[in-house]
């Protein structure tokens, strides 16, 4: 019966030890404030599709094909550059 308790309280005790570090990694950085850590997601995604976004300079914008499909509610109307872009309106 006595080892019984002692495997219990080295389970409690392993358990609340494993949920005090699991809740630590939760904490961010300290003295961050929820308007920096956004500012930096922000900042994070400009940088991560500032490349994407870059204008080749084969890039055209003159509609070479134009595509027109349905009529009324179903009515899909656009057009293709040479090089395959979908210019802006």
């Amino acid at each position: 019966m006595k080892r019984t308790n002692v495997a219990l309280s080295i389970a409690v005790v392993l358990a609340v030890v494993v949920l005090a570090l699991g809740s630590l990694s939760f904490a961010g950085n300290p003295g961050q404030t929820e308007a920096d850590a956004n500012q930096q997601a922000d900042n994070a995604v400009q940088e991560s599709i500032a490349p994407a976004t870059s204008t080749s300079p084969d890039a055209t914008t003159f509609c070479s094909y134009s595509f027109t499909s349905g009529s009324n509610n179903s009515f899909l109307q656009y057009c293709v550059t040479a090089n395959g872009n979908i210019p802006p309106d």
